[in-house]
């Protein structure tokens, strides 16, 4: 039930409101989790769990339902009970994928281009309001923890002196070059290595903040003494994509990339990797997520379509993931496209059914 701000002895106002819960939120409470309510005022609310996020939509009741409640001042032991409210319509909840790119929107101001702690006296003089630590953000965001926290390392955002701050493309190519650069000064590999050791040796080295270069291995570390290779070659390359204010002509794009992350490396360069973060036109790449796009369905296919009149199905998906889990997105598919099979490749492709 959702307690709604009104006079505290009004009872014919209407204080309160019935809320429908899944079997999956009211395990949740039996476990005594906290449910939350989060939006701000010009924000329609969600209610968030610890792992998932729910919208909040009115549905009509055709039988009215009645809270009553039981006179506590009754002296004569008749158990007299009295209405307290009426209801013709209850909230639902409806998973749902959140919106992050608030995130990038409030941390804006602070994105972190020198993290050696020769920069921190000069973060000191920032302007409180410009800072966010956990707590500030997570109530700024429409999102669960486990979201909140997924999110953080998704877009690279790291805790740093405090606050929670995103890393400058070019930032974060250089601390990657100086990782394995150290990697390989103190004969450790990717799949075989001492994170502290990293750590404490970049630190030495180029006076970067431990707690700063910890949390970048951590993105990358897929077991407790070995990075995931695909995903840290992965992240140079989409750190030269940002990088670059300009299409690159493909073959230089992956030149650059290949001699980024070194000889030994320059194999896991693949395109493949970086689905979702790419757009290739008349032989030119450029960097393009679909954070860019709208969030509503409708207009997202039409952005899409009027980028390209056909998509190869692999390099469509991408770009609406973030529109719901796999079943919406297939229902999505099939409302805004028509699939045909292209007959050179025999891969399955996309047309829209709107009228662009």
């Amino acid at each position: 039930m959702i307690r709604i701000s009104t006079g505290l002895n009004d009872k014919n106002k209407n204080e309160f409101k019935l809320l429908e819960l899944d079997n999956e939120l009211v395990e949740a409470l039996e476990k005594q989790q906290v449910l939350e309510f989060k939006g701000d005022g010009d924000e329609d609310a969600v209610l968030c769990s610890n792992s998932n996020t729910y919208l909040l939509k009115n549905r009509m009741h055709s039988n009215s339902l009645t809270l009553l409640e039981r006179d506590t001042h009754d002296t004569h032991d008749t158990h007299d009970t009295h209405i307290v409210n009426t209801f013709h319509e209850i909230l639902e909840t409806h998973k749902c994928i959140p919106n992050m790119d608030k995130l990038d929107q409030i941390l804006s101001h602070r994105v972190l281009l020198d993290p050696t702690e020769s920069n921190t006296d000069k973060d000191r003089d920032v302007d409180s309001s410009l800072r966010y630590d956990y707590k500030r953000l997570s109530s700024s965001i429409q999102a669960s923890d486990e979201e909140m926290r997924h999110a953080l390392t998704a877009r690279k955002i790291v805790h740093y002196n405090g606050e929670y701050r995103p890393v400058d493309a070019e930032c974060l190519m250089r601390t990657l070059d100086l990782i394995a650069n150290t990697l390989e000064l103190l004969g450790m590999s990717m799949t075989n290595l001492d994170k502290q050791r990293v750590v404490e040796k970049v630190h030495e080295e180029h006076n970067v903040d431990k707690q700063y270069t910890d949390t970048v291995m951590d993105w990358f570390m897929s077991t407790p003494t070995s990075l995931d290779i695909n995903a840290f070659v992965k992240e140079m390359g989409v750190c030269i994509l940002k990088t670059h204010k300009h299409p690159t002509p493909f073959e230089t794009f992956i030149d650059d990339w290949k001699e980024r992350v070194g000889y030994e490396l320059s194999s896991y360069c693949s395109l493949d990797l970086l689905k979702g973060s790419y757009l290739i036109e008349a032989g030119r790449v450029k960097f393009f997520t679909s954070s860019s796009l709208s969030k509503a369905p409708s207009t997202r296919f039409q952005e899409l379509f009027k980028m390209r009149g056909k998509w190869f199905a692999a390099d469509l998906i991408p770009f609406i993931q973030d529109l719901g889990d796999s079943k919406e997105l297939e229902r999505l598919v099939l409302k805004f496209c028509r699939s045909q099979t292209d007959k050179s490749s025999g891969m399955e492709t996309y047309t829209s059914r709107q009228r662009i």
